[in-house]
């Protein structure tokens, strides 16, 4: 357990979730990210989903509800949850609020789900789960 954010890349994500049955996955994008771009596929390693959970309801709008649902989805503090977003920015700032808020063992997914932009703009093509070439899909 930690008091601070550690930061795992997305395939430590994934071996983790597949090491501890107790790990909750939360996608902290907006749900138009999550249903356009797409979302992790843990289907091989749990039969649990991926809450989503926006940290912001629209840029720079914070989500009044964040930490009720955390609290819904995650009771004990002390479990394994691994947050992410885009690219990792939004994820680290959540992060930080629930070492904040008390929860012990928070890792952010670095690069999050997309990564950063290539020299033309694009994401997914330098870092990121997608661009680490595990498995996702689209809802």
């Amino acid at each position: 357990m930690t008091t601070s954010v550690t930061y795992i890349a997305p395939s430590e994500a994934l071996q983790m979730m597949h090491d501890d049955p107790d790990a909750l996955m939360v996608d902290v994008r907006t749900f138009a990210e999550s249903v356009w771009v797409g979302v992790p596929d843990l289907s091989s390693v749990t039969s649990r989903d991926i809450p989503l959970i926006p940290w912001e309801l629209v840029p720079g709008r914070s989500n009044p509800q964040f930490f009720d649902h955390i609290e819904a989805e995650a009771p004990n503090r002390d479990h394994a949850l691994i947050v992410f977003s885009r690219s990792g920015k939004r994820s680290g700032q959540a992060a930080a609020a629930l070492v904040a808020h008390g929860y012990t063992n928070v890792y952010d997914m670095a690069d999050g789900f997309d990564g950063e932009r290539n020299g033309d703009g694009r994401r997914s093509t330098i870092n990121g789960w997608r661009a680490s070439g595990l498995p996702w899909f689209q809802q």
